[in-house]
């Protein structure tokens, strides 16, 4: 499971995240077409957010990006905003 607090930075560092994305997630078809979209989209997404936080919006506030069932959309927007992660 893929934390999504506003002390995720704890757990996941901007380093591990960065890699992981671009040397695996980035190519998932849940992440590549929004055709194949899972409710998994949005907790990758609500982590790479610490990486590109308009990018991660983007596909967040996309209402046809299914949440996962232990993720708000509301929750995952929040955490978009400047300073809610990376920045304690």
């Amino acid at each position: 499971m893929l934390p999504c607090t506003h002390i995720t930075e704890l757990a996941r560092p901007l380093q591990f995240v960065k890699e992981e994305w671009e040397e695996r997630l980035q190519f998932l078809e849940c992440v590549t077409s929004s055709s194949a979209y899972a409710g998994f989209t949005s907790l990758l997404f609500t982590n790479f957010s610490v990486v590109d936080k308009e990018g991660a919006l983007e596909v967040l506030s996309n209402e046809q990006c299914p949440m996962d069932d232990g993720l708000t959309r509301t929750w995952a927007l929040f955490l978009q905003r400047p300073g809610t992660m990376y920045s304690l």
